[in-house]
């Protein structure tokens, strides 16, 4: 909710990188897997609504296509009545001035990064929600090996200022590039109450849809679990970063509660 708001990447990242450190052997196994070892996980703000029309409404959304970057975006936006689109990040651009979509799911600051300014007319922010994590930072495990103690804390002290600094950056951008589209005569639009019920109850459905699609495709047997267990540490860290107002803060956050309690003598080894 008004918690997060504004913060919802740096609530993720840091309960998405305890969660994988601490509460999955089953994610570390999977980068030793790959020959890798995991040292944090890190993305920008949450997804909303980048369009060439007006949307507030289930109503507006409907038989709409959408373009969405993840197979989660994609069941929201059939979950709303409207129609997933997948396209590369650099077809953006045309599909959106010509109307191939109406809208794409993508978080504010990349408006600017994919040069979308020029035709971006309506912008709702409410809905889906989410970010888009990734594991930035993760090493080679034959490289993790060869390093001392000392420099693989030094490592996961560096992965703790990227972990923190991509979601800091992002959530400090959201705003600016929101004021300069409304500037530009871009309509900054809110969902109605109906539509983010839409969503909360595709979001609690979509958990039992997760648990049980990863136990078929991945063999995922604790999908419930987990779940419960990263919704738990979601709350944690809505409280954590409340505080927070600068970017060494949120470093030295996840630092304190989540990097320098990795066992550099056992993680990844």
């Amino acid at each position: 909710g008004d918690k997060v708001r504004g913060k919802e990447g740096m609530v993720f990242m840091g309960a998405l990188s305890e969660f994988t450190f601490f509460h999955c052997p089953e994610c570390n196994q999977e980068f030793a897997n790959q020959n890798q070892v995991y040292t944090g996980s890190t993305g920008g703000s949450s997804y909303g609504l980048v369009c060439n029309r007006p949307v507030e409404t289930a109503a507006d959304l409907s038989g709409m296509r959408l373009r969405v970057g993840a197979a989660n975006w994609s069941r929201w936006t059939e979950a709303v009545g409207a129609s997933p689109v997948t396209m590369s990040a650099n077809e953006m651009y045309e599909a959106l001035s010509q109307g191939v979509v109406g809208c794409i799911v993508l978080a504010s600051p990349e408006i600017h990064n994919f040069g979308l300014a020029d035709v971006v007319t309506d912008i709702n922010m409410d809905v889906p929600g989410g970010p888009m994590p990734v594991a930035g930072t993760n090493i080679n495990a034959n490289t993790w090996k060869s390093l001392s103690p000392q420099q693989r804390t030094l490592m996961l002290r560096a992965a703790s200022a990227f972990t923190a600094g991509i979601p800091w950056i992002y959530h400090q951008h959201e705003d600016r590039i929101l004021a300069e589209a409304e500037q530009r005569g871009v309509t900054i639009h809110h969902a109605d109450e109906d539509l983010v019920a839409k969503t909360n109850a595709f979001i609690e459905k979509d958990m039992d849809f997760i648990a049980t699609d990863y136990q078929k495709r991945y063999n995922v047997s604790r999908g419930q679990e987990m779940i419960a267990d990263f919704r738990e540490l979601l709350e944690k860290w809505a409280g954590l970063v409340q505080d927070v107002d600068s970017e060494q803060q949120l470093v030295d956050l996840y630092w304190n509660e989540i990097f320098s309690k990795v066992d550099v003598s056992k993680h990844g080894l």
